[in-house]
C-alpha cells in the first residue's frame, strides 16, 4: 500500500476505493471527481447493481468497471 496525495482519477492504479452510500447514489466527494472523469459508466453499472440486488448493508462492497480512468476498476465500499 502506497499513500500519495494529488488526484486520485489520474493514478495508474489497479483498483481505486470508493466510499459509497448503500443506493450507490454517485453524488459527491471523491466520487463525483471520478463521474466526471469515467463518462457515466459508473454510474450506469451502479444502477444496474442496484435494480438487481437492492441497496447494500454496511460493509459490503461491489466493483465495477472504471470507464476512461487509469484504473481498472473501481471497488465501492459501504
Amino acid at each position: 500500500m502506497s499513500v500519495y496525495k494529488g488526484d486520485l482519477t489520474s493514478e495508474r492504479v489497479d483498483v481505486i476505493v470508493n466510499a459509497a452510500n448503500n443506493c450507490l447514489r454517485h453524488e459527491g466527494g471523491v466520487v463525483k471527481a471520478i463521474l466526471d472523469k469515467e463518462e457515466k459508466v459508473i454510474e450506469v453499472e451502479s444502477n444496474k447493481i442496484i435494480a438487481k440486488r437492492g441497496s447494500l448493508k454496511g460493509g459490503e462492497a461491489v466493483i465495477t468497471n472504471s470507464g476512461y480512468l487509469s484504473c481498472k476498476k473501481v471497488v465501492h465500499a459501504v
